[in-house]
């Protein structure tokens, strides 16, 4: 997994749909967007902690946490 925060303070075309706030949405990321991300998501796999030697599946977790002044990005892979 990776974990990213962006200060909110970053401009974001549709923050309130892509970061709901103080909620997390949840998104399976589907075969096209593996197929055209690919080395982009390895680059990120290559930097999580994990024994496995690829990946199947890419979540993506978003959120808007105005206490913290941040946006959250987590890729989650399986």
């Amino acid at each position: 997994m990776i974990a990213v925060g962006v200060p909110d303070s970053v401009t974001v075309a549709n923050a309130d749909l892509y970061f709901p706030v103080n909620h997390l949405q949840v998104n399976l990321m589907n075969e096209d967007f593996l197929a055209k991300n690919g080395d982009l998501l390895n680059d990120f796999f290559d930097l999580t902690s994990s024994s496995k030697l690829d990946y199947q599946q890419v979540w993506i977790t978003t959120s808007h946490i105005p206490s913290e002044h941040t946006y959250l990005v987590e890729i989650s892979f399986e």
